[in-house]
């Protein structure tokens, strides 16, 4: 006939230390690793931004009174081109245009963008050599005045770079 052990209060004790060590091990290893490889949230001000968020709604209506179209191309060697026209496809000339371009997802490969009007609403900056893949363009456009600028336009635009065949 078997001999069958009794579980005791020292068992049990043992088997819940042994399960919760466990369990706090492995979310201990799940935390570091998620804030080790990304930082959370876009960006800050999350308070500031949902406070104006009227503002926000009222500058897009105004952008779409204007009517103005928007094309964004990019190439590996770095060169991003942004093409503006108004509704009957006049050129949008003047603007002080500034971006940035990045990964979707990661803010390491984040580069600034300082345009330059290359011909009549075509602007022009360069980013430095860009890996294929995956890439954001924002955009903010203003018309220069003497009391400062206000932003007239703002846009954001995914691109795909192609690897080279």
């Amino acid at each position: 006939m078997p001999i069958i052990k009794q579980i005791t209060g020292k068992h049990v004790l043992a088997i819940c230390v042994a399960f919760f060590g466990v369990m706090l091990a492995v979310n201990a290893v799940f935390v570091y690793f998620a804030l080790s490889t990304f930082g959370g949230g876009e960006g800050g001000k999350a308070y500031q931004k949902g406070l104006e968020y009227n503002t926000t709604i009222e500058a897009a209506r105004r952008q779409d009174r204007l009517g103005w179209l928007h094309r964004v191309e990019a190439e590996a060697s770095g060169d991003v081109r942004v093409v503006l026209t108004a509704q009957q496809g006049a050129p949008v000339t003047g603007l002080a245009l500034m971006g940035e371009i990045g990964r979707p997802v990661d803010d390491r490969f984040t580069r600034p963008l300082q345009f330059r009007e290359v011909a009549p609403g075509i602007y022009s900056a360069e980013a430095g050599r860009l890996e294929p893949g995956n890439w954001v363009v924002s955009l903010s456009g203003a018309r220069p005045r003497s009391e400062g600028e206000e932003i007239l336009y703002r846009a954001k635009e995914r691109l795909w770079l192609k690897p080279n065949s």
